[in-house]
């Protein structure tokens, strides 16, 4: 396929490491989406796993999603904290110190 007025031609497929590099995704994620069915259609010729330019685009249009404009009145999501599980060789408890002032009279 060429396009008008140039000598250029425009493949109609890509292979995992140009259609990687069109989503600005790595091979082997591009490899692991299609692996897990979630990623932009294949097509089979021969023993040759290919992506073609349309399907390329629709799999970018379908993982578009509206930004929230900037005065959005919803709060943020909450952020996860991540706890530190205890180790075998560690005990679970802590000691906690507690300071007690002596009363004025003391002080000196």
């Amino acid at each position: 396929m060429r396009a008008y007025g140039s000598d250029r031609v425009t493949p109609l497929l890509y292979d995992y490491k140009q259609a990687a590099r069109m989503l600005a995704l790595t091979e082997q994620a591009l490899r692991d989406l299609v692996w897990k069915n979630r990623g932009p259609v294949v097509t089979a010729v021969g023993r040759r796993r290919l992506f073609a330019l349309s399907d390329l685009e629709d799999f970018v249009a379908s993982h578009r999603r509206p930004s929230a404009p900037p005065d959005s009145s919803r709060e943020p999501f909450p952020r996860r904290r991540r706890t530190r599980l205890p180790r075998d060789n560690q005990e679970t408890t802590t000691a906690i110190t507690v300071r007690q002032e002596k009363p004025d009279e003391e002080k000196g």
